[in-house]
């Protein structure tokens, strides 16, 4: 092989190693975000419990613009650990505000039904 050829091979090799690197550590975050929701969700289910139906879904609505603005903390940690607090907890309450619905939700391949 050529010296080019080598190093087309070599920055291949590098580039399919940090490849997969990113795709262990999108996995092990899926899985973080996986078990930290299984343990906040029905804390938040138990929480709404009592609150008016009116109410949940005014609540709901205010959790979507925090997810929507700053779902990306979730996924990619904030340098400010609150931001990334804040948005994990909107987007668990919001799961846990629509279990209340018929027929509950289904988000990372679970059921939530408040029945």
């Amino acid at each position: 092989m050529t010296e080019v050829a080598d190093n087309d091979w070599a920055a291949w090799f590098e580039y399919k190693l940090k490849e997969r690197e990113r795709e262990r550590d999108l996995r092990n975050q899926n899985a973080l975000l996986d078990v930290s929701l299984q343990v906040a969700i029905p804390f938040w289910i138990e929480f709404h419990r009592d609150t008016d139906p009116d109410r949940r879904v005014e609540r709901a609505r205010e959790l979507a613009q925090v997810i929507a603005s700053h779902g990306d903390d979730i996924l990619y940690r904030s340098k400010r650990s609150e931001e990334s607090a804040r948005a994990f907890n909107a987007l668990a309450e919001g799961i846990a505000l629509m279990a209340y619905q018929p027929g509950g939700v289904r988000f990372m391949g679970v059921k939530w039904e408040v029945t």
